[in-house]
């Protein structure tokens, strides 16, 4: 068997010892540093449904997807146009079309947005003050 000497032991001691209040010194200050994140939590957002019933919650939650849906679908009908424009940029410069073409892709893609964005705008509108989500 080994022997170790006193002063070994001692320093391994205070080695543990030492480690220990360091641990329990990093655990309080990660507990202090917890609470003060949690007490400069903002307030809850303008658009966010306000604290009510359940379903009153489920109801504004519902109107929110919607208006998600909305949006994807405009972006949709945005990347659509601006593929189509593309392509047709590159048969332009390839000789294969006029440039008239060209302008007319522009040109009914840009209201085609325009009417995309205008009917979205009104149906969320729509949804968000009939009697299924509106807040009465």
């Amino acid at each position: 068997m080994m022997s170790h000497s006193p002063s070994s032991l001692v320093s391994t001691l205070r080695g543990a010892v030492s480690a220990r209040r360091i641990a329990s010194t990093l655990t309080v200050l990660a507990g202090m540093a917890v609470t003060a994140a949690h007490a400069a939590l903002p307030a809850q957002p303008a658009g966010a449904p306000a604290n009510g019933t359940f379903l009153e919650n489920m109801r504004d939650y519902i109107g929110m997807g919607i208006g998600l849906v909305a949006l994807v679908l405009a972006g949709y009908a945005f990347l659509a146009v601006s593929g189509g424009a593309i392509a047709k940029f590159n048969e332009w410069r390839m000789g294969k079309a006029e440039l008239g073409e060209l302008k007319m892709v522009f040109i009914v893609g840009g209201l085609l947005l325009l009417v995309v964005i205008y009917l979205v705008t009104q149906a969320v509108g729509v949804i968000a003050t009939s009697g299924t989500f509106a807040g009465a």
